[in-house]
């Protein structure tokens, strides 16, 4: 007589849940470590206190939290940019931002621009 197992197709349902929850976990943790990176801070700050983006984006600006980021450091010196979904009541668009930063000081930004449409604005003040 053939032995079945007591899990079951059960035994399938909590391997599956197991490895969402990791997969989740990590993805959860990725998104926290660049949404509180200081690059990623510092474009959204820049493109809600800039005049001309609350003009072309209307005001809330809210920011994505799907950004993507690259920061490179060696010797206490790195580079590094941003690029962020942002959008307002009135539009949508792409904030970039890139800088360098010297043994763990402020950074210094080189680029900030807003892309709506196609157009480019400086967020630079």
């Amino acid at each position: 007589m053939k032995r079945q197992s007591r899990l079951g197709c059960g035994g399938c349902f909590l391997l599956f849940l197991f490895m969402s929850c990791c997969f989740g976990a990590v993805g959860g943790i990725t998104l926290y470590t660049i949404n509180n990176s200081d690059i990623y801070q510092l474009a959204v700050e820049s493109v809600q206190e800039s005049p001309r983006a609350r003009d072309v984006l209307g005001t809330p600006i809210e920011a994505s939290w799907f950004a993507q980021v690259e920061v490179n450091s060696s010797n206490g010196q790195g580079s590094g940019w941003v690029r962020v979904p942002v959008s307002g009541p009135k539009a949508s668009g792409v904030v970039t931002l890139s800088g360098t930063y010297q043994n763990g000081g402020d950074w210094q930004i080189n680029l900030a621009e807003l892309e709506v449409d196609g157009e480019r604005f400086s967020l630079a003040q």
